[in-house]
């Protein structure tokens, strides 16, 4: 592992962990003011709760698809380059089997 990769997971792992405090933080944030939503839209708690881990929920699944339509692109443009499965090089062999 060269000095570059190692700086740059050490900021790979700041971001994600960052992402994460960020996006958990928020959701748990909606606990204080859920009793005060739920009774200005007079529903269920369960509705509320519901409603607010929509977009975290959304989010993962776009996320995930996403992945994978980049891997299936990714895979159908190197064989337009007349480069098959058993062309690729040993990055893109690690990358496809993610």
């Amino acid at each position: 592992m060269s000095h570059k990769d190692n700086r740059r997971s050490w900021l790979v792992l700041f971001a994600s962990s960052t992402l994460m405090f960020i996006e958990i933080g928020v959701v748990k944030s909606f606990g204080v003011l859920l009793p005060d939503i739920r009774e200005q839209f007079s529903t269920k708690t369960w509705v509320v709760g519901f409603v607010i881990l929509l977009a975290p929920g959304i989010g993962s699944i776009v996320c995930k698809l996403n992945f994978f339509y980049n891997q299936a692109r990714m895979q159908r443009g190197a064989k337009k380059r007349g480069r098959g499965k058993a062309n690729l090089t040993k990055t893109e062999e690690k990358e496809g089997k993610k």
